[in-house]
């Protein structure tokens, strides 16, 4: 990560990638669930070991990425120096006595 703060297309992006990244690992687990449940009907178990270390491989490779994401925006929402609009009134609360 830069040190500079990215643009809200840049953000958007990110996010895009890390839902998709998200959504293929969650359709992963649900198919590796699928051939456990399977496994365990048809073949009586025997790849179920394999199958749950497979599962617990793509969990650990999967994490990271996503939790620096995380990180990255929590630094992002929590900077002080956002990036503001120069051309938006202000908006917030009025002063006591300042016209609204």
């Amino acid at each position: 990560m830069n040190s500079t703060i990215p643009n809200l297309k840049q953000l958007a992006e990110e996010a895009e990638f890390q839902m998709a990244a998200a959504k293929d690992q969650l359709e992963w687990f649900s198919a590796l669930a699928r051939a456990i449940s399977r496994d365990v009907e048809h073949n009586a178990g025997r790849d179920v070991v394999v199958l749950a270390h497979l599962a617990n491989y793509l969990g650990d490779t999967g994490a990271p990425g996503t939790e620096s994401a995380i990180e990255m925006f929590g630094k992002i929402a929590r900077s002080e120096s956002a990036p503001q609009n120069p051309d938006m009134t202000n908006r917030g609360a009025h002063a006591e006595g300042a016209p609204q």
